[in-house]
């Protein structure tokens, strides 16, 4: 805003000595006035990748900006599938991660060689301990059920974020399109009112 502010006043000084033309509006005036444009737009566009930011906290993403941005717009600004999905199935990959933590005991017979007497016999002998490791399983499965319960999902979160690194994307090709088109432009009416 300050940014802003300050070119504002910077063209109210310029309008005063830049010459008047009759017929047309002089070039440097035009451009100085997309330059305000291209920062008011820029400004613009932070004020709303910070607003989709901020809405993470409060809402789940509803279902047709999912399939708007998160399916079509993202392919239109060149974000794999595999990225935006990424966020969904961070959620699930943790959960599975977490409960492959925990091997039953007739998991850890499969892996023992059944023939070995000496295994069997380490195996007698490893009773209270296994049977210790089956509590302790199931006391930190208790754990994780009620930490699950209390913590907030994050899934809603990574949505938002991704959200906005796509339409964070895709408004920077369309600010950069504009740009190109404008300097194409003013080069073009430069050289056409210079040559006459």
């Amino acid at each position: 805003m300050t940014i802003i502010l300050g070119y504002t006043v910077f063209l109210l000084i310029m309008n005063d000595l830049l010459p008047i033309t009759g017929n047309r509006l002089p070039l440097l005036n035009v451009v100085f006035s997309v330059s305000l444009a291209l920062m008011v737009a820029s400004l613009l566009e932070t004020i709303i990748i910070t607003k989709i930011l901020c809405r993470s906290n409060h809402s789940a993403v509803p279902y047709w900006v999912k399939i708007l941005v998160l399916k079509y717009l993202a392919r239109l600004v060149c974000i794999s599938q595999k990225l935006t999905n990424q966020g969904t199935d961070t959620h699930s990959t943790t959960t599975e991660a977490s409960s492959a933590l925990f091997i039953s005991h007739d998991a850890m017979k499969l892996v023992e060689p059944a023939k070995d007497t000496e295994a069997q016999d380490r195996t007698r002998l490893a009773d209270p301990a296994v049977e210790e490791l089956k509590k302790l399983s199931q006391h930190l499965l208790a754990i994780r059920s009620h930490a699950e319960e209390h913590l907030p999902d994050n899934r809603a979160d990574d949505e938002w974020t991704q959200i906005a690194h796509i339409i964070d994307r895709f408004l920077f090709i369309l600010y950069v399109l504009f740009v190109l088109f404008s300097i194409i432009t003013f080069t073009f009416f430069w050289v056409m009112w210079s040559s006459q």
